[in-house]
């Protein structure tokens, strides 16, 4: 990390600020508190669930992917029913200025590594 932050400086980056930035942006403080590791001696009870091999687990997401192209497609022939045939607006992307805003958040979130500051951040744009 003493090579990144020789960088952060370099790039005129400070690190806190940026975190505050985001905790301000998105509302959600960062957690302080490392996670607990999970105790390897400990066995969790046996759901009464059956083990699968590779083939059936498989097997069991191609079906559920199935059945539910299944239910939204004959949701979509209800709705379409109902409301007429699907209209497609076509959108016109802006330029973005990525040093600004929300972005410029999200973006020096991403430079420092706060990976979870970012997310929040894009999720409340």
């Amino acid at each position: 990390t003493k090579n990144f932050d020789s960088l952060f400086d370099l790039l005129d980056i400070d690190k806190d600020a940026v975190f505050t930035e985001a905790e301000r942006y998105s509302g959600k403080k960062k957690q302080k508190t490392r996670p607990q590791k999970a105790d390897s001696h400990v066995k969790t009870p046996n759901s009464g669930l059956a083990d699968l091999d590779a083939n059936q687990a498989s097997e069991f997401f191609a079906h559920l992917a199935e059945s539910s192209e299944k239910k939204q497609e004959e949701e979509e022939k209800k709705i379409e029913i109902k409301t007429g045939p699907k209209i497609t607006l076509e959108t016109i992307s802006r330029n973005s200025n990525w040093d600004e805003g929300a972005e410029g958040i999200i973006k020096r979130n991403l430079l420092i590594g706060n990976i979870e500051g970012a997310a929040e951040c894009a999720l409340k744009c």
